[in-house]
């Protein structure tokens, strides 16, 4: 078999040279290089300074959703929201049962606000300047079966600040490029993130209830939190390629393979 290389580079990031190969089962081999190092390698620059800074769902909106159901008339109706009772036995299948849709702040609504987040965030700074990656990696897990304590959904936010000529210019950029990231994630309810949101949904608006509930409510979807970390690029280098591991893994099989015990 062959062995896997890493691969080491002066401006980027360690890399894993593997061919496709075969375990002694005949199974293709594939590498994981991990989600921050995916994340990063993409537009890593080991000239600039990096700022990262998490999110997470508000703990209010997630305890506020709960309390509320709705329904609507069709996939084009709006919704109507109302506060929930104790003979309500609501679904949470939007689409499958709209006459009492419960809400919650599910992965899918998360997934909707980091979404836009992401695409006005990249709009303002430049899109080689930020990305994004969870903290909590899931692998064959529903959305809908994901415990309601593990939806607060941590994710980290690397934002990359234009190199300049001197340290002075290069404070400034830096604060002005988390400025407008915390801008526009502290500010998850304005018009501008409501119309994008609204023409995500289209065309059948299954997560708008919960959208329109907190806008109406004026309870953020996101909590920035203070806790946050700078460091040069060659020290981010160093960072990941010492302490994020790669994985390898079963790609596929084109034979199923069990144990005969006819002997």
């Amino acid at each position: 078999m062959i062995k896997p290389i890493i691969v080491d580079h002066e401006d980027g990031l360690a890399q894993m040279s593997l061919e496709w190969i075969k375990d002694r089962y005949s199974n293709k081999l594939s590498v994981d290089n991990g989600a921050s190092r995916n994340a990063l390698s993409a537009s890593f620059d080991p000239n600039t300074v990096y700022s990262f800074i998490r999110t997470v769902a508000n703990p209010e909106a997630i305890e506020i959703l709960p309390k509320y159901v709705g329904k609507r008339e069709g996939f084009s109706a709006d919704w109507d929201v109302r506060k929930r009772v104790a003979k309500d036995s609501p679904e949470f299948v939007p689409g499958a049962h709209d006459d009492c849709n419960g809400l919650w702040f599910s992965p899918d609504v998360m997934n909707l606000y980091l979404k836009v987040l992401e695409c006005m965030t990249k709009e303002k700074i430049g899109k080689e300047n930020y990305t994004n990656f969870r903290m909590i990696q899931t692998s064959g897990i529903h959305n809908n079966d994901i415990p309601q304590e593990t939806i607060s959904s941590p994710v980290i936010h690397a934002i990359q600040c234009i190199n300049k000529d001197s340290l002075v210019k290069e404070r400034c950029e830096e604060q002005r490029t988390v400025g407008e990231f915390r801008k526009i994630a502290e500010n998850m309810n304005s018009d501008q993130v409501y119309e994008l949101l609204k023409a995500i949904e289209v065309p059948h608006n299954y997560r708008m209830g919960e959208i329109n509930t907190l806008r109406k409510l004026k309870i953020e979807p996101l909590v920035v939190e203070d806790r946050a970390w700078q460091c040069s690029g060659r020290t981010l280098r160093n960072a990941v390629d010492f302490l994020v591991p790669f994985t390898i893994s079963v790609e596929n099989s084109k034979e199923s393979h069990s144990w005969n015990e006819d002997y």
